[in-house]
């Protein structure tokens, strides 16, 4: 049996588990067991749940950058608020859709992965750094609950967006 890749529909034989990286895209996602038929969790204009809150994907875009490529999803949850739920290889975060210019000092180039800074009041561990083909560079920032700030560089001034890393078993289509 083959199935399609969700994100670039490239043929896939029969994976053996539930967690598959595309040989195509390199995009990773979650399949689940429908009736011998295997799906990824996250679909376009249907519903599925990150804990027990539901949300629906209404868009799917990608980014290359350096190193691969990420999928960003924007998504609606029941009040009508709006996230982008980011993937890239087994990484899954949840992140608020508004960017807001922060006023540091920062250079993206300073910004090395295990380093530490400190930001907006929170100690933070730097985690990665991508250059996006043809757009800007960002730096993913963690600290230990868990949160996410992404740091995005372009045109001399610093957005960032906040948000939450996502386990991958979090994500069900059923309550």
């Amino acid at each position: 049996m083959k199935i399609n890749c969700p994100h670039c529909g490239a043929t896939i034989e029969k994976p053996k588990i539930i967690l598959v990286k595309c040989g195509f895209c390199s995009s990773s996602f979650m399949l689940e067991m429908d009736d011998n038929n295997f799906q990824s969790l996250i679909q376009l204009n249907k519903f599925f749940y990150i804990k027990s809150k539901a949300f629906t994907a209404l868009t799917m875009v990608q980014h290359p950058h350096d190193e691969g490529i990420r999928l960003d999803y924007l998504v609606k949850d029941s009040h009508g608020d709006e996230f982008i739920l980011m993937v890239e290889d087994e990484n899954i975060a949840l992140i608020q859709s508004t960017q807001e210019v922060i006023n540091e000092k920062l250079k993206w180039s300073s910004l090395l992965p295990n380093t530490q800074v400190k930001l907006l009041g929170t100690h933070w561990l730097v985690t990665q750094k991508r250059a996006y083909i043809g757009k800007n560079k960002q730096s993913y920032l963690s600290n230990q609950s868990a949160e996410l700030l992404i740091l995005s560089f372009a045109n001399n001034y610093i957005s960032c967006q906040q948000g939450k890393w996502v386990d991958a078993f979090e994500i069900s289509h059923e309550n």
